[in-house]
């Protein structure tokens, strides 16, 4: 990201998370580097009230949004920048879905590959989380471990319907 804050030209960059906290901030540096953002962002009235006006918005929810959607939202990026997490209502990390569907979408938008960061706060921020996140996120680790993590994704994207119980329904 120094590198896209440091270039002397001026780029289109898309940002997940934007309204977030990590999210704002790097909003905000890219606004003073010159750069044209767009927030891709689940909440358009919260977008409208903690952005800046310079920004343009694009409501995208990614835990449910397809691939149409997310070529739609990252229309005239020549930059990503990725500062979302959390989960889908089944439990799914938005990072690992959203990760697998904003690509494909942006490649199909621009017809090139994008240059993608992806920023995660997450070792800050998920200690506020309330005890019932805390709980499935250890849910979901115990269920993956990290050395398998590669296998099991892609599993799931050749499509196996084995699916863990999950801690609700356990």
């Amino acid at each position: 990201m120094l590198a896209l804050l440091c270039s002397s030209a001026a780029y289109n960059v898309a940002v997940t998370g934007a309204t977030g906290w990590t999210g704002r901030l790097v909003v905000d540096s890219l606004l003073k580097s010159g750069h044209s953002v767009t927030a891709l962002v689940r909440d358009g009235d919260k977008a409208a009230s903690v952005l800046p006006a310079a920004v343009a918005c694009r409501e995208l929810d990614l835990a449910t949004a397809g691939a149409e959607e997310m070529r739609t939202a990252c229309a005239g990026a020549d930059k990503l920048i990725w500062c979302a997490t959390g989960f889908t209502d089944a439990g799914e990390l938005i990072d690992v879905r959203g990760m697998k569907e904003l690509v494909p979408g942006a490649i199909a938008a621009t017809g090139e590959t994008p240059a993608v960061v992806m920023l995660s706060s997450a070792g800050v921020t998920r200690p506020a989380w309330d005890d019932a996140k805390k709980e499935l996120r250890a849910w979901r680790r115990r269920q993956t471990p990290s050395k398998n993590l590669h296998a099991a994704n892609a599993s799931s994207r050749r499509g196996s319907s084995a699916a863990p119980t999950s801690p609700s329904s356990a």
